[in-house]
Formats: structure tokens, sequence, C-alpha cells
């Protein structure tokens, strides 16, 4: 490999701001293909999908939530209205923080809804030890280069028992030697496309256990998840990420896990 091809083949750094200028840009796209559910795996009813990870969550009238990387607040406000719990939901883009707050007024959630501007990154900073009954990543985990410090911060966040509930696209560890060149390259054109870090399950899975957090359950999505509307985005917009070939090695799953119940005594 010549070092021009090294050169093109470094990953820039996913920093917080290169993420929200990213969704700030690109606001109005994601509106436009998304609604207000910035998701790629998706039910055709989102309440299906709603409905099955507030039951992954264990969410019920009057637990308090946290929404990491909200998007424009669509699941948020189904959550409060739906099964009556407290939502903080956090994001990093100043347009969809602006976007999600007039949804939240216009569907008179305001106070069970309550839509922040900040980092997931520093949770433990923003936040009172023990706040939240369940902390969600709906598909924002992956915008991290440091998942690490972010599992850090949600397990200072949660009360002992709290519920960590991650859906979001993983990377194969075990792929074939022929392979890994092609998994290489389309995991770069993914991060330069949309901002993601696609790690494999085993670092991931590795942090959540450094930061005292006891994984449930690991497992793809048991409900009928269609990609078209993520699709459609990319082919509207020239992004050829997959290079016109099909993908085996990227994974969309469902995490759980919990701070242990006696944490903290």
């Amino acid at each position: 490999m010549s070092w021009l091809e090294k050169l093109r083949g470094l990953r820039r750094p996913l920093s917080t701001r290169r993420v929200a200028a990213y969704y700030d840009a690109w606001h109005e796209r994601y509106l436009a293909a998304f609604g207000d559910t910035f998701q790629s795996a998706r039910t055709d009813d989102l309440g299906v999908l709603f409905g099955h990870v507030a039951d992954a969550a264990e969410l019920a009238p009057g637990r308090r939530v946290l929404d990491a990387g909200c998007g424009v607040a669509g699941p948020a406000i189904w959550l409060a209205r739906e099964r009556g719990v407290e939502v903080v939901a956090l994001n990093v883009s100043r347009r969809q923080v602006e976007e999600a707050r007039h949804r939240v007024v216009a569907a008179g959630m305001t106070e069970r809804v309550e839509v922040v501007e900040g980092d997931f990154h520093d949770l433990a900073a923003r936040f009172p030890a023990e706040r939240f009954d369940a902390v969600l990543f709906l598909e924002s985990l992956v915008h991290s280069d440091h998942p690490e410090r972010v599992l850090r911060g949600v397990a200072r966040v949660l009360r002992p028992g709290g519920v960590l509930y991650v859906k979001d696209l993983f990377r194969r560890a075990r792929v074939g030697w022929r392979e890994r060149r092609r998994v290489a390259r389309v995991v770069r054109n993914v991060d330069r496309a949309c901002c993601l870090n696609v790690k494999p399950q085993g670092p991931f899975l590795r942090a959540i256990a450094g930061a005292g957090l006891e994984l449930e359950w690991l497992r793809e999505l048991p409900l009928p998840i269609q990609h078209d509307l993520g699709n459609a985005f990319v082919a509207s917009n020239g992004l050829d990420i997959y290079e016109g070939e099909p993908v085996t090695f990227l994974d969309w799953l469902e995490l759980k896990a919990r701070r242990p119940a006696d944490a903290g005594r």
C-alpha cells in the first residue's frame, strides 16, 4: 500500500463538534427522510418499536428516563405520552434541540419532556448521581469514539437497579481474511458519510463491564425491522456507502444492561 493510500485510509477523530456540525448541516434532510424519528432500523408502525423499547427498558409511569442523542424527540414524546414517564431528551445539535423543543410544546408534553442541549460524554458533570431509572441510546452511541467514557457516566447517573438500553449498529468481529479489507473500507465510508464509529461487539461489551454495568442480553431485534427509509436516505443523497455490494458484516442489535442493585453501598 502506498503512502497516499495509507493517508486516504486515515480516519478523522469523531469529535462532539464534528457530530453537532454534521447534524446541524443535514437537519432538513433528516427531517424530510425520517420525520420525527431519526432511526434506520424501524418498524412500519413506530408504536411497535417504541413499545418494545419501553418494555425492554422497564419503563413505567413516573420513571425518569434519559434519551441520550434524542434526535427531534419523537421517541421521547411517545414514551412520555404512552407510558407516563418523565424524559430528559439530550442532544448535541442545536438545530435538533430547537426542533425538538418546538415539537414537545406542540404535543403538549412540556411537563413530561425536557429537551437539553448537551454532550452525552459529560453525563456525570451535567446530571446528579442516580438521577435516572433508565438511559436509552437509540442509534446514537455509535456517534462516539469514546463509548467507555459515556458508559462510565451512564453508570453514575443510573440509580441502583436502573437499566441501560442500546439499539445500534455493530460490526461483526469475525470475518474472513479476504473480506477484511472491504470491511475496513465500508466502515470508513459509513464514518465519513454519517459520522459513525461502528465498533465490534467485543470492545463495547468490555466497556460495559468496565463501567460496572451488568449485561443482561445482546441480541438481534425481535421485530419486523425494515430499512426502507434509511436506504432511500443513502440513495437520495448520493452516499455510496456499501459500494453497490451486499453487506453481511454489519448487524443492528439491541442490548440491555443494568447497574447492580447494590451499587454504591
